[in-house]
């Protein structure tokens, strides 16, 4: 057998107008149309907060002719704030940059699939969105986090106090379970939540519950079967918006 074979001379070539990766897409991420982002000079400070009291409280009273109104006053609550400098880099040389490159079999050299600079900004930027959201995750999702208001916890047996069946059990209500928890909210603080937010996993039983789907069931026809999207489920609820964080996050070492 002739030796080199010509399997040993051939040189696979890459393609140069494509490569794969794979990113999360930013309709995962929720943090910043959950909270809005806050601009700041200095990296600590105060913020002031307007007593909820103060706004509630209602001193119209009757005035005689020729008398004075009732006095009001306010109060001014402060909230600290401090920012943490976060950061994160991908080192990429010069030679690396100066290698990425194809060469046609012409033997002209042109500009390869694989270009670093436009890969790290790519990842850098989902990294730090993806940082955003995880930070969400542990301020807002857990227990006793907000402050006033009961936690309710979802139950596969019977619900006691401050708890519910959970939604993808066929018996439970979550249409009652969440009308109530925004009045409670509303009539707590006075002001009533326009914006529901939640994981996939808790989307997937809304929209798939037999109590969110006899109530839309209706809006179909036979030739366009009823969507259970997001907007008409935030319409049954009476809230504006229901956002839905959908990110994934791997907790292994890197390279492994």
């Amino acid at each position: 057998m002739p030796q080199p074979t010509a399997g040993d001379v051939f040189v696979n070539m890459p393609l140069t107008n494509v490569s794969l990766a794979y990113y999360q897409s930013q309709d995962v991420y929720i943090a910043d149309r959950m909270f809005p982002i806050v601009q700041v000079q200095l990296q600590g400070g105060l913020v002031w907060e307007w007593d909820l009291q103060y706004v509630l409280i209602n001193g119209m009273e009757q005035r005689s002719e020729g008398t004075e109104t009732r006095g009001m006053g306010s109060k001014l609550n402060q909230k600290q704030y401090f920012c943490i400098p976060q950061g994160l880099h991908r080192d990429i040389s010069d030679m690396r940059r100066a290698n990425e490159v194809s060469v046609l079999p012409t033997g002209q050299i042109v500009a390869g699939a694989i270009n670093a600079d436009r890969n790290a900004t790519t990842l850098l930027t989902s990294q730090a969105v993806q940082k955003r959201e995880i930070t969400l995750k542990a301020s807002a999702f857990g227990t006793s986090k907000w402050t006033g208001m009961a936690d309710k916890a979802g139950v596969a047996g019977v619900p006691g106090a401050n708890q519910f069946k959970q939604w993808n059990d066929a018996a439970s209500t979550p249409v009652k379970d969440i009308t109530a928890q925004i009045t409670e909210i509303g009539l707590t603080t006075g002001v009533f939540p326009k914006r529901m937010a939640m994981g996939r996993p808790v989307w997937d039983a809304l929209k798939t519950n037999a109590d969110v789907l006899d109530r839309l069931k209706f809006f179909g026809t036979p030739g366009q079967p009823t969507q259970v999207t997001l907007s008409a489920v935030a319409a049954l609820f009476g809230v504006e918006e229901i956002l839905v964080s959908s990110t994934v996050q791997a907790t292994n070492i890197e390279g492994n």
